[in-house]
């Protein structure tokens, strides 16, 4: 075998560390599969020929999926906008382009793919904090809140500041596009929910719900069809059944969740349609943070999933008070074409194991979420499944569950994954909640610091193996452990002062949630997970590559030289030398083939890792 590595290279380190990564493998044959995401061990069984172990995550309180006993109505219907999404994704965006976006205080959400001029091509939608918006700051109207980057045959860097913006768009920072054609005109239109950050003209600007119609002149007109106030949480779909798409939200500390009525002609009338959820020691209204339209049931009408905090009474200690929560887990509120839910006609869908079991248990528990979910069909079955991004106590950190659609409005509930640094070392985190709580440390403090992390999660298959994997998209700014420790040590002094067990001095760029990849099996059991890209987003990850994965991209630069194709010679020889490696560990066991990774796998793989690493640092000299 030819090895293509310069000749500063040291063959024999590198040949040594080949061989520590065959004793590892020769240990995974006796050890069990990783951890599951919950850190209880894999249950092993023996596969239905009898001739490999399976070692699988039961996860949550899962069922056998009874979704044939469902009676459709029709195809599937998952949220509008979702599938509008799933059916035109962009790529991953690198944003280095645009500096005002890219630094925006929660980065972007998402960018849609919509025809915004009629020329047959979909143009590129960014939406994002308006610059410096603020406490204390001034933002000027038509500051980049809104822009769009014209269709090109393939996007370059450069390419992307010549955006079209659309004027009178700067509302502060805005929670969530949401697509759809409001006005019947087979354009795309969007919405926004605003919150109440940022002053425009040195007034305070409460924010609201805006629709942006689409005028396929390059721009998008906004209009308020709320009143001006806080406004984090909105959803659009067909809530009274008559074929257009409506809107449904909730204004902070609002008695009803609002529906906005649609004529069919984007002409919205605005109605309560279901009383808000309040806590019933304080008499407080509970915050709405995410809704989601569709139809769990497949009756033909479609229903809504509302999210707020959850978590029994004793998970809800803040500023010195208990809450007792109405709505203590998510609740799908079911339709039945009028337009109107009931607190009468409702399923809760139970997360005790995220709250209150694991607050009991000592471990990190999960109080929040609802600005990140999707709407998926898992296993193309026939229902609609839901992806909930779950915020830790003080949002240090966050959980994907996967809330499987049983049929019969039953649902059942398993992790996909969590922040790293919260499987790694969950009881500092646990402390750092505890602690956080003690002090009634404003919330603004804790929300600017790194171990805010969430992703939002996105269903695609990147293998080619028809089963859908999930990514996490989020800002494609990398915070690094130089990054952080400076911030901390010389610009957080109210961190220092007031959260001091927050220091945030250790973080590995490596934990972060944005843009990282899950392989699914057909039970959205994790076989493979790490980053998309390198720590400097010049190129897709070691593992990413090795997995032989596909993604689309967008604007992103990639090295093909000399220097870089004599590495991925050197990479492939290497990875060609494990493979022949394993094969002959293969054949000297009985019961080869383990169908998720052991420990020793990861173990052996990370080690290959560093050495591609150093292959690559090698070869830039």
């Amino acid at each position: 075998m030819v090895f293509l590595i310069e000749s500063h290279l040291n063959l024999n380190t590198f040949m040594k560390n080949l061989l520590l990564i065959l004793v590892l493998s020769l240990l995974s044959i006796q050890s069990y599969a990783g951890s599951c995401p919950d850190g209880s061990e894999p249950v092993r069984s023996i596969s239905a020929d009898g001739t490999y172990f399976v070692f699988s995550c039961e996860g949550g309180n899962k069922k056998a999926s009874s979704s044939n006993t469902n009676i459709n109505v029709g195809p599937v219907s998952i949220n509008i906008h979702d599938e509008y999404q799933y059916n035109n994704f962009s790529g991953l965006v690198s944003l280095d382009f645009a500096f005002a976006i890219r630094t925006a205080f929660f980065g972007y959400v998402q960018i849609p793919l919509i025809d915004v001029n009629d020329d047959g091509h979909k143009d590129m939608v960014f939406n994002s904090d308006p610059p410096y918006a603020g406490p204390g700051k001034k933002v000027t109207q038509n500051t980049a809140n809104l822009v769009v980057s014209p269709w090109l045959e393939e996007w370059k860097e450069y390419d992307m500041f010549d955006t079209l913006e659309s004027p009178n768009t700067t509302f502060g920072r805005g929670d969530n596009i949401r697509v759809a054609d409001f006005n019947g005109d087979g354009r795309m239109d969007m919405v926004v929910a605003a919150s109440s950050l940022g002053q425009i003209d040195g007034l305070f600007d409460y924010g609201g719900v805006i629709v942006l119609t689409n005028t396929g002149k390059g721009i998008f007109t906004p209009k308020y069809i709320s009143k001006k106030a806080f406004t984090h949480a909105h959803g659009v779909g067909d809530v009274d059944s008559d074929g257009d798409i409506d809107i449904i939200y909730h204004q902070l500390g609002d008695k009803n969740i609002l529906c906005a009525y649609n004529d069919g002609k984007a002409n919205f009338t605005v109605k309560p349609c279901l009383r808000t959820p309040i806590d019933t020691i304080q008499g407080f209204t509970q915050n709405i943070w995410g809704f989601r339209i569709a139809d769990y049931d497949n009756d033909g009408f479609n229903d809504v999933l509302v999210i707020a905090d959850h978590g029994s009474r004793k998970t809800t200690f803040f500023q010195n008070q208990y809450r007792n929560n109405q709505l203590k887990n998510p609740g799908i509120f079911w339709g039945n074409g009028s337009g109107q839910f009931s607190w009468n006609d409702m399923t809760f869908i139970d997360l005790s194991e995220w709250n209150d079991k694991a607050f009991d248990q000592d471990g990190v528990y999960f109080t929040g979420g609802g600005a990140s979910q999707t709407t998926v069909d898992i296993g193309k079955d026939g229902d609609v499944d839901i992806a909930l991004n779950l915020l830790s106590k003080w949002t240090i950190g966050s959980a994907v569950v996967l809330v499987e659609n049983l049929g019969n409005r039953e649902f059942t509930t398993k992790e996909i994954t969590r922040s790293k640094y919260l499987k790694e070392d969950p009881k500092r985190f646990r402390t750092f909640q505890d602690k956080h709580t003690q002090a009634s440390t404003p919330v603004h403090l804790h929300e600017g610091i790194v171990w805010n992390q969430a992703c939002q999660p996105k269903f695609i298959d990147i293998n080619g193996d028809n089963i859908d994997d999930m990514i996490c998209e989020g800002i494609s700014y990398v915070v690094t452990n130089e990054i952080a420790k400076s911030d901390w040590e010389n610009n957080s002094p109210e961190h220092q002062r007031i959260t001091p067990f927050a220091n945030t001095s250790d973080w590995t760029w490596d934990w972060s949630m944005g843009q990282t990849y899950y392989i699914l099996d057909e039970e959205s059991n994790v076989l493979d997970e790490g980053h998309i890209f390198n720590k400097t987003r010049c190129d897709f990850s070691n593992e990413f590559k090795r997995g032989g994965y596909k993604i689309k991209t967008v604007g992103y630069r990639f090295q093909n030289d000399s220097t870089s194709q004599a590495q991925i010679a050197t990479e492939i020889a290497a990875q060609e030398l494990m493979d022949e490696i394993l094969e002959e560990v293969d054949d000297k066991v009985s019961l080869p083939v383990i169908k998720e990774k052991t420990s020793a796998e990861i173990a052996a793989q990370e080690l290959m890792d560093e050495i591609l690493e150093e292959l690559e640092v090698e070869s830039s000299q």
